[in-house]
């Protein structure tokens, strides 16, 4: 086995959370490893409408008091990051993630949700 190799890369609910995802699944994908798990990552409903990445605000309240925090969340498009998985993996398996359930994208001109899925990504020779 190449030495520094990986078996599997994990990557959980971060992406869509990070100032460039497109360029970090990039560093990530050029690492050595066999599989690519990828999970509870949020893509733009429904799937077959949109072909960019938007960014959008997520809202979210913290009990006990009910304080309201905001931060910004990408909502990637399917077509483009299914394009992006495989040019270095094949897609061995998708799924629909679990998560406190899908977001309504406030502001947009039609109805936009965010649903988050997963992917099992084996890296091409």
């Amino acid at each position: 086995m190449e030495r520094n190799k990986y078996h599997v890369l994990l990557n959980s609910s971060s992406l869509q959370y990070t100032d460039a995802p497109v360029e970090l699944f990039s560093r990530l994908s050029s690492i050595a490893h066999s599989f690519f798990f990828i999970d509870r990552t949020q893509f733009l409903h429904p799937l077959d409408k949109h072909s960019e990445d938007r960014i959008n605000v997520q809202s979210i309240s913290f009990p006990p008091n009910d304080e309201v925090a905001s931060f910004p969340v990408w909502g990637f498009s399917m077509s483009k990051w299914t394009g992006m998985y495989k040019k270095r993996h094949r897609i061995r398996h998708f799924w629909e993630a679990y998560t406190d359930g899908s977001y309504r994208l406030q502001g947009s001109p039609q109805e936009v949700e965010l649903k988050s899925y997963g992917f099992l990504l084996e890296k091409l020779p």
